[in-house]
């Protein structure tokens, strides 16, 4: 129906893996191209726009208002916006929160523009589907039930017998999600505190949070153990790409280093 009726397809991919792709510096201009790539008409309103003295100043809500929806108003079109991985979105400095503000308002404002977006139900994303009136479904419901992940939990923690009456808590936080299962279940496996392990997984439940719970469990609490920690993990984040164990201890200042430090951070890796 969509392609029947011509109406414009613009994508973002969001992504960790770089600097760019996990930031929205480049998402207004990339759905501007998108819309100018399949019709040249574009390409007057968005670049008389770009070429204002104070472009570089605008708040992103301006950008995007700017070059994304006052075109489709002008020239009377409807678009299709794609987002993927919206959670993959960096928001150390807001980043996130901007986007999905100027998402929030163009709701109310146009109509021109349809949103569909793909990510973790994180808190703030959830929060903006909320308040936007947006329809929002995870796998669960996509698929008819989260038993994959259920069976998964209940599989990999059947050895804990003091648990089995709280494996709902568990299951009723991943939403489905299998990455959070996983993370959750390792560190249920090595905790010695699975009761304040749990108590703690309560208090915030997003993808984000785990992982800190998760970093918090690993570190160890002498000092000289953080310091060998801190040696191993800087090596893996230093890499261009993923090192197996063997070549990380070839890099390893110290012998032996590596493999119990990995092993602590399994749940991350």
């Amino acid at each position: 129906q969509w392609t029947r009726d011509e109406r414009l397809l613009a994508r973002f991919f969001f992504s960790r893996d770089t600097a760019t792709t996990m930031s929205t510096e480049t998402f207004c201009s990339t759905v501007a191209d998108a819309f100018i790539a399949l019709d040249e008409r574009f390409k007057v309103p968005i670049e008389a726009f770009k070429k204002r003295p104070d472009f570089r100043l605008l708040s992103f809500d301006e950008k995007f208002n700017g070059i994304v929806i006052s075109p489709l108003q002008k020239l009377n079109r409807d678009a299709i916006l794609i987002i993927d991985a919206l959670d993959e979105c960096d928001n150390e400095h807001g980043s996130r929160d901007e986007l999905l503000n100027a998402l929030h308002g163009q709701q109310f404002s146009s109509p021109r523009l349809r949103i569909l977006a793909t990510g973790r139900p994180e808190f703030d994303i959830k929060q903006w589907a909320r308040r936007s009136d947006v329809q929002y479904a995870n796998f669960a419901q996509l698929e008819g039930s989260s038993k994959d992940v259920e069976m998964y939990i209940k599989h990999r923690l059947q050895d804990l017998p003091n648990i089995q009456d709280r494996l709902y808590q568990v299951i009723k936080h991943a939403d489905g999600v299998f990455i959070w299962a996983r993370i959750a279940c390792d560190l249920v496996d090595n905790s010695a505190d699975i009761d304040g392990l749990l108590e703690e997984l309560g208090k915030e439940v997003s993808l984000d949070f785990l992982y800190k719970v998760a970093l918090r469990q690993s570190i160890p609490r002498n000092e000289r153990s953080q310091q060998a920690f801190t040696t191993v993990l800087q090596m893996v984040l230093a890499a261009r790409e993923p090192l197996s164990i063997a070549q990380l201890e070839l890099l390893s200042p110290k012998p032996g280093l590596v493999e119990g430090i990995v092993t602590r951070l399994g749940a991350l890796l």
